[in-house]
């Protein structure tokens, strides 16, 4: 374990033991081998850390690496503290109840491998059930290939909701989180997109259209219905944008973006809702 992986794949945990054997697992049953795996523990009160500590010493992979938080961090917090502690090339982001197809490293890595100028590569994802029957696919375009960064960001914005995709269907390169910087502690429901975005203004994307991940719904990950809350959030993670050179907007094109987040985020959570227990 001296030299570095090519992929650091981070998952971290909080009230996650439920799903621990089945997430670990599809790290487990990657066909790239070339990987670390880091978590961290939140300060759960499940008994997340015990089924971790007990999985690490029934399988003795010495790619597995686990810390856990004596506090609380929250999630960006957590979501920080894992991301700096990999070590490889590219990082994957896995949430605690999420899976992976077991190509999907494979695939991603090569595409970020063969497309220099690609900052993160993205993949639709399986949305399933709090129980993991397949729901339906989401995907942020129609055709697998390279999109140019500073377009799809400002296509991006102007939909107002998150067209990457997850955490679990983009894996990007930990070099550019020099530039970036980590995930913003201010931004608290569009976390994710605000890093996605501020990454493809230093490089392309790579969109794979298969689902190679697994987003997983349920009552817990649905939350409340905050429109107006996550309509301020997307606004912020736009004002975050230009600030850091990106594309501007009109003042009737923010009218637009608000309008876009508000709608999408009612129809999302609405359909979270309705099919999170199926």
């Amino acid at each position: 374990m001296n030299r570095p992986p090519a992929i650091s794949v981070c998952i971290p945990f909080y009230q996650g033991a439920a799903y621990v054997e089945e997430t670990v697992g599809s790290i487990l049953a990657q066909t790239d081998s070339d990987w670390e795996l880091v978590m961290t523990d939140d300060a759960s009160t499940d008994g997340t850390a015990e089924v971790i500590e007990a999985l690490m010493a029934r399988v003795a992979d010495p790619r597995l690496r686990f810390y856990r938080n004596p506090e609380r961090l929250g999630m960006v917090g957590n979501w920080n503290k894992v991301i700096g502690l990999a070590r490889g090339r590219y990082i994957k982001l896995v949430c605690g109840d999420d899976a992976l197809r077991p190509d999907c490293l494979e695939r991603q890595a090569r595409m970020l491998d063969e497309h220099p100028s690609a900052a993160l590569v993205a993949a639709s994802r399986q949305v399933v059930s709090a129980r993991g029957r397949p729901l339906f696919v989401r995907a942020c375009y129609k055709r697998s290939g390279l999109y140019p960064g500073r377009p799809a960001v400002r296509q991006g914005l102007l939909t107002g909701t998150n067209t990457i995709g997850d955490p679990v269907a983009v894996m990007f390169r930990a070099g550019l989180l020099q530039k970036t910087g980590l995930f913003e502690p201010s931004v608290v429901y569009c976390t994710d997109i605000d890093l996605w975005l501020r990454l493809l203004l230093h490089g392309d994307l790579y969109f794979i259209n298969e689902p190679l991940a697994f987003y997983r719904i349920h009552q817990a990950s649905t939350g409340k219905n905050l429109r107006s809350e996550t309509v301020r959030d997307f606004l912020r993670v736009v004002d975050r944008i230009e600030a850091a050179g990106g594309p501007s907007f009109s003042r009737l094109q923010r009218r637009w973006i608000a309008t876009q987040s508000r709608i999408k985020n009612w129809l999302r959570h609405s359909v979270y809702v309705l099919l999170a227990q199926r």
